[in-house]
This record gives structure tokens, C-alpha cells and sequence, in this order.
């Protein structure tokens, strides 16, 4: 192959990487998940609408409402208290948080890869 085609081949595939990266970005940033302050969790809990919380171990909440589908939605608690003592701090009441009424789990922190 003589030293013009190898050029345009490089550059083609550089032009093609970069274009991946783009796409690849901008997909990421439209499947993100729509944000939820605490204030509104609290409000959505006294209303009934949250079935499950999901606390990871980042401290970011997922939440599942009644309706039976994961919205999508991500909230975070404070790292310094418990996510029932600021639910509480908010208003909702110990009824409200009853298993019966919303369920919350902690996933364990991930310890790294598993080979």
C-alpha cells in the first residue's frame, strides 16, 4: 500500500473513531435519568406514589414508584445521616416508611471487578 492510501486510511479511521465518541456521548447524556431532590421523594412518599427505594453505595437513590415501573429516576441522600432520618426530617411519618408502604434496600458497596 503506497504511503497516500495508509494516510487516508489513518484519517478515516480517526474521522470514524471520533464520530463513534460523539454518538456514543450523546446517547449517554439522553438515557440519563431524570433528578429528584429529597424534598420531592418526601412529598412523593407522604402521597403513596413510591413503592421502593434503592440506596447504593454511593449514596445515590433509585426510585420505584406504585405504578410498577422504574422511572428512572435518581435522587441522593446526605452522606452524613440515614435516608429515613431525613424523610422524617421532611415530614413523612414512621407509618409512611413502614415496610408495608415503601421498602428500601442498601446494596453493599462493589469491592471491584470478579474474575
Amino acid at each position: 500500500m503506497n504511503p497516500r492510501n495508509q494516510s487516508f486510511v489513518v484519517t478515516f479511521l480517526l474521522i470514524v473513531a471520533v464520530v463513534a465518541m460523539v454518538v456514543m456521548m450523546v446517547q449517554r447524556d439522553t438515557t440519563s435519568e431524570e433528578s429528584l431532590t429529597i424534598n420531592q421523594l418526601a412529598e412523593d412518599i407522604q402521597l403513596g406514589k413510591v413503592s421502593r427505594v434503592v440506596i447504593d453505595a454511593d449514596d445515590s437513590l433509585r426510585v420505584v414508584y406504585t405504578s410498577g415501573t422504574e422511572e428512572g429516576v435518581e435522587s441522593y441522600k446526605e452522606p452524613n445521616s440515614t435516608l429515613v432520618e431525613q424523610l422524617i426530617a421532611l415530614g413523612v411519618t414512621q407509618e409512611q416508611l413502614s415496610p408495608d408502604n415503601v421498602k428500601i434496600e442498601v446494596k453493599p458497596p462493589h469491592n471491584g471487578p470478579a474474575f
